[in-house]
């Protein structure tokens, strides 16, 4: 990940080669140096004294020069830190009150990662990037595609501790989202009488895996696939896929499951850079043959991105799209009422070369897929339900995943 964002700096990255740099920078040098040998004509020391008197000045500015380069970092540091603790503890809420209808359905929450809107074909992207999800927007009527939806950012544990939480206090709505005191919303479930599982394909990271371990620490089941990215990238763990992680679990969870209420989170990691290492090598051909016919400045206009990374990143939209039909198909083949909601962390500005880094935040890293999807008990039992977020959907208007926590509950039938 970290090579990977490495490359993403050539857009913004700029030498400073200005004059008056330089020259202030000369000037230092010399002035080092004069002062030095002057200290040295005046005291004649031995040659070995010299040596050393050259060395500890030598270490003084290097160290001085370390300070300077490190220091902020390790604030940056420091203040992460402080900032995890207290997202956790301002999570640490009451679960208000809550009131449930019993006949609803239960709910399988797909999250996806990295994936902008703008690369799909469903949403009229031009490429080929989503035949499965196209075809069945065509042809399956329980399937349901909402546009112009936001991310409320760009990196993956700020927008999910947006999306799966509750607010406590209005007024803190327009603070970072770390600084609000916020209901997980498998709490809030939990309350209801659903039994929440977390079915993870990320690697377990610190600050960047925040969200599961706020959101999900009292979730009734946990699944995790990857202990962290390294052990993957050395092949200490074999790396598992996300279509044949999630369909194993399911299957699990189908055989082992009783009569409560359950709302099943799955979240994936296709999509996120590099973009040919995490989808399977089957998938990583180009989706056309359309890039090969333009020039690269037709692809990408003047920005720095390579147009190779733009279809990788195409070619790993086709394995999503791939990975969330199957998941699909897993609930159209449920008895019980099932209904699936598929969203993505946020997208990526791939055609700018910039990933997701919100320091330089544009459009397309905000850009997210969203869909509902009814199996036919679910449609059957809830129609009224699947009727109006079908109106919602063709209003097309602007949502936020802030709103995802009350979509739930009203799938669920969970009123705070």
């Amino acid at each position: 990940e970290a090579r990977f964002w490495f490359q993403t700096l050539r857009e913004t990255i700029h030498p400073d080669l200005s004059l008056k740099k330089l020259a202030a920078y000369l000037v230092f040098s010399l002035l080092s140096f004069y002062v030095l040998q002057r200290l040295l004509a005046r005291w004649k020391p031995t040659r070995r004294h010299a040596s050393l008197i050259q060395l500890c000045m030598a270490g003084v500015l290097v160290g001085l020069a370390f300070q300077h380069t490190t220091s902020k970092a390790l604030a940056v540091y420091f203040d992460n830190s402080e900032k995890y603790l207290t997202t956790a503890r301002n999570f640490e809420q009451s679960v208000p009150e809550v009131s449930v209808t019993r006949n609803q359905p239960d709910l399988l929450v797909y999250i996806g990662e990295s994936t902008s809107a703008m690369n799909m074909g469903v949403y009229g992207y031009p490429r080929p990037t989503t035949p499965r999800l196209s075809e069945r927007a065509r042809l399956d009527a329980n399937l349901i595609v909402f546009d112009h939806v936001f991310a409320t950012h760009a990196h993956t544990s700020r927008s999910l501790l947006e999306a799966l939480s509750v607010g406590v206090d209005d007024s803190e709505r327009f603070l970072p989202i770390t600084q609000r005191k916020r209901v997980s919303i498998v709490d809030v479930l939990s309350k209801a009488g659903v039994a929440s599982s977390l079915i993870s394909n990320q690697g377990i990271g610190g600050s960047w895996d925040q969200a599961s371990s706020v959101v999900f620490k009292n979730a009734h089941k946990l699944f995790r696939q990857k202990p962290n990215a390294s052990a993957t990238e050395a092949d200490l763990v074999e790396k598992v896929w996300d279509h044949e992680f999630f369909g194993e679990q399911l299957d699990t969870l189908e055989v082992t499951g009783g009569n409560t209420r359950t709302a099943t989170f799955l979240h994936s990691y296709a999509g996120h850079g590099p973009y040919h290492a995490n989808i399977p090598d089957e998938f990583g051909k180009p989706v056309d043959w359309l890039f090969t016919q333009l020039k690269s400045v037709q692809i990408r206009g003047h920005a720095s991105a390579r147009a190779d990374l733009i279809e990788e990143y195409d070619a790993a939209i086709r394995y999503v799209d791939y990975s969330l039909d199957q998941a699909i198909n897993h609930v159209k083949q449920v008895a019980r009422p099932l209904v699936l909601v598929y969203f993505s962390d946020h997208g990526d500005a791939v055609y700018l070369g910039m990933g997701h880094d919100s320091a330089r935040f544009r459009h397309e890293m905000a850009r997210v897929p969203f869909l509902i999807y009814f199996n036919d008990a679910a449609r059957k039992q809830n129609a009224g339900v699947y009727e109006k977020y079908r109106q919602l959907a063709s209003q097309k208007e602007s949502a936020t995943l802030g709103q995802l926590p009350a979509t739930l509950m009203d799938l669920l039938g969970i009123r705070i």
